[in-house]
């Protein structure tokens, strides 16, 4: 699963980073879900090589910019 590769990749640490909920199958495979922090989610979607990742860097990138001349 891509979210488990992820989180090795990356070190993200359960009870810090995420948290996961398992729910019962209903005839298929469990499911998991993932409840990420606003970091966390933040910093995996900087790092997705798709659209959205690279809209999200450039949104990061402006902002720190206009911070920067704020606080000049």
């Amino acid at each position: 699963m891509w979210m488990a590769r992820i989180i090795g990749d990356y070190g993200f640490e359960e009870g810090e980073d995420f948290r996961t909920n398992l729910f019962k199958s209903t005839g298929g495979r469990p499911r998991k879900d993932y409840l990420l922090t606003l970091d966390t989610a933040k910093e995996m979607a900087m790092i997705g090589n798709t659209p959205k990742g690279n809209a999200t860097r450039r949104y990061f990138i402006a902002a720190e910019k206009a911070a920067a001349k704020m606080a000049s």
